[in-house]
């Protein structure tokens, strides 16, 4: 008996069958996107943009007791689109910790990659620019001889 003959009929069999499954993957609804939100904002003169997205919330606040003025926490303004939002500062150069208190859940920002953790939480980290000798920057390497 010949293995390539039997061979055949196996890889019909899943190709055919590959192919008739492959158009419902497609066929996936739509989840409508929401608004398209950026956080932190961090700008020129020092100012930090908090944003979250949760329209289903009752009350938002900023977590982050080693942001300078932030304190117990600072109240978050709902948007008619469903984002909550504050801005500090300015806020001395630095990376602080901070997270969101949705309605008396902490979780981290969605939108920043940068994180932290310690003992019993783990918390978005923002990083604020500040003199020149604190910022990272591309500087020339020597050669090894």
């Amino acid at each position: 008996m010949n293995i390539q003959r039997l061979n055949v009929p196996v890889f019909a069999a899943a190709l055919l069958s590959a192919l008739a499954v492959s158009p419902s993957a497609n066929a996936q609804r739509r989840v409508p996107q929401g608004p398209q939100v950026v956080s932190p904002e961090v700008s020129a003169d020092r100012h930090v943009t908090f944003r979250i997205l949760a329209p289903k919330a009752e009350a938002v606040r900023l977590s982050g007791g080693d942001i300078p003025g932030n304190g117990q926490g600072a109240a978050m303004t709902k948007g008619t689109n469903g984002v909550w939002e504050v801005t500090l500062g300015p806020i001395e150069p630095g990376a602080y910790r901070y997270n969101f208190n949705v309605d008396g859940v902490s979780v981290i920002d969605p939108r920043s990659p940068a994180t932290s953790e310690s003992n019993n939480n783990v918390w978005s980290l923002v990083h604020v620019p500040g003199s020149e000798f604190m910022d990272v920057r591309d500087v020339p390497h020597g050669a090894v001889a």
